[in-house]
C-alpha cells in the first residue's frame, strides 16, 4: 500500500511555490469531488435505511467517523496542493477497518443492500489511490488488500453467495486500475504541456532579447556609430594611432550592429594578443606571457574565453586610465581544472573597498561570474595593483 509520487517538475500555479503541478493538482480536484460524492452516499445511506439498523446509534458513530476522516484527508490534501501516498496509504487502513465495521453493524440480511454504505464508499474512495500511487505494485496490493478485507467482512457475517461476493470485491481492482491508467496518461500530458510552455516562455525570452538587440543595435548606430566613423575619417584625431583605433572599433562596432559575428578567437592565447596589441597600439606597453598555456589543449568554451579576454581587456584599460604609469603584466597559464590570467601593474594603486569602480565591478567581476569563474583584485595605494582572473575548464578541454 505504499508507493512513491514523481518529482514535482515545476510550479505551474500562479501565485505558489510549492512546486505543485498541474496535473497535481487536478488529480487533487478530482479525488476531492469523488470523495464528497461517496460521502453523500454514506449520508444519504444512512438516513435512508435508518430503520433497518439493529443499532442505529453506531452506525451514526461509523458514518461521522467516515466523514471526519475524508474532510481531514480532503483539506489537508488541498491545502498543500498534491495528495502524498503515505496519507493514501493510512485512509485505505481506515477504509479496512470501516468495511469490517460496517458489515458487522449491518448484518446479514442487509449485507448486500445500500444499507452497508461502507462498501460503495470504499469502492469510490479507491479512487485515491489509483490516482496517486505511482507504482503498479503498490496498486494492485491496495486493490488486492481492500477486496481481500471485503470478503472477509462477507464470510465473517454471511453475506451471501459466492457469485455475488466475488463480482462485488472484483469492483476494487478494477476501479483502481483504471484510474491508475488514466492518472499515469494524464501525469505524462501534463510532463508533455510544462515541457511545451518551458520552451514557449523560452522562445519567448529568445525573441525578447533579440527585440532588445535590435533597439541598441539603432541606437548605436544612429549615434555611436556614425560618430566613430566620422572621427576615424580624414584628420579629425590628429593622432594616427589613435584614429587607426578608432577606425578598427568603428569596423567592429557595425558588424556586431548588423548581426554579424565580429571576429573572435579560437585560443586564449590569440584572444590575450588581440587584446594586447589593441592596447599597445595605443600607446601602453604590455608584456604578454602565455608560454604555460598548453598549445595542444582544444580552444575554451566561447563563454569562457570572452570573459578572460573582455575582463584583460577592462583590466588594461584601467591601467591607462587610473594607473598612473603605462606598462603592465599579462600572464596566463593552465594547471590543474582551471584557467589562470593576471594581469599586473606597479602603478599608484588603490583600496578595493572604497574604490570599487563600475569597470571593475561590472566589467570584470561580474563578467567572470557569469562565466563560470571568479576575479580577485588585490591593490593598495603606492603599490600597485594585481588583477587574479580564474576560469573552470570543462572535460574534455
Amino acid at each position: 500500500m505504499t508507493g512513491q509520487q514523481g518529482p514535482p517538475r515545476r510550479t505551474t500555479r500562479a501565485g505558489d511555490d510549492s512546486g505543485v503541478t498541474r496535473s497535481q493538482h487536478i488529480i487533487v480536484v478530482l479525488v476531492v469531488l469523488s470523495r464528497l460524492a461517496a460521502l453523500a452516499q454514506v449520508a444519504g445511506a444512512v438516513i435512508a435505511a435508518r430503520d433497518r439498523y439493529p443499532h442505529l446509534v453506531p452506525v451514526i458513530l461509523l458514518a461521522a467517523a467516515v466523514w471526519a476522516e475524508s474532510l481531514t484527508l480532503l483539506l489537508t490534501a488541498w491545502r498543500a496542493g498534491r495528495f502524498r501516498p503515505a496519507w493514501v496509504s493510512a485512509d485505505v487502513v481506515f477504509n479496512v477497518a470501516g468495511l469490517i465495521a460496517g458489515a458487522e453493524l449491518t448484518g446479514t440480511a442487509d449485507f448486500a443492500s445500500w444499507a452497508n454504505f461502507m462498501y460503495p464508499y470504499t469502492v469510490i474512495a479507491s479512487i485515491a489511490a489509483g490516482a496517486v500511487l505511482i507504482r503498479l505494485t503498490a496498486v494492485l496490493a491496495t486493490a488486492l488488500t481492500l477486496a481481500g478485507s471485503y470478503i472477509l467482512a462477507a464470510v465473517a457475517v454471511g453475506g451471501g453467495p459466492a457469485w455475488n461476493i466475488l463480482p462485488n470485491s472484483s469492483s476494487y481492482l478494477g476501479t483502481i486500475l483504471i484510474i491508475w491508467t488514466i492518472a499515469g496518461q494524464f501525469r505524462r500530458f501534463g510532463r508533455d504541456l510544462d515541457r511545451s510552455r518551458e520552451e514557449a516562455v523560452a522562445q519567448a525570452v529568445d525573441l525578447d532579447r533579440q527585440r532588445e538587440h535590435a533597439r541598441q543595435a539603432r541606437l548605436l548606430h544612429d549615434r555611436v556609430l556614425q560618430t566613430m566613423e566620422t572621427l576615424a575619417r580624414d584628420q579629425w584625431i590628429p593622432d594616427t594611432r589613435l584614429r587607426q583605433h578608432v577606425a578598427r572599433e568603428a569596423t567592429w562596432l557595425r558588424r556586431f550592429v548588423e548581426g554579424q559575428q565580429p571576429d573572435r578567437s579560437s585560443d586564449l592565447a590569440s584572444a590575450l594578443r588581440a587584446v594586447v596589441d589593441t592596447h599597445r597600439a595605443l600607446g601602453l606597453q604590455v608584456e604578454l606571457n602565455t608560454a604555460q598555456l598548453d598549445q595542444a589543449r582544444p580552444g575554451l568554451p566561447d563563454v569562457l574565453l570572452d570573459a578572460l579576454a573582455g575582463a584583460v581587456d577592462e583590466a588594461l584599460t584601467n591601467v591607462a586610465k587610473h594607473a598612473g604609469v603605462n606598462a603592465a603584466t599579462v600572464h596566463a597559464s593552465a594547471s590543474g581544472r582551471g584557467i589562470q590570467v593576471s594581469v599586473v601593474d606597479h602603478g599608484r594603486g588603490f583600496t578595493p573597498g572604497l574604490a570599487d569602480r563600475l569597470g571593475i565591478r561590472e566589467s570584470i567581476k561580474a563578467r567572470m561570474t557569469v562565466a563560470g569563474g571568479r576575479a580577485a583584485i588585490e591593490s593598495t595605494p603606492g603599490t600597485g595593483t594585481c588583477i587574479e582572473l580564474w576560469g573552470p575548464l570543462t572535460q574534455g578541454t
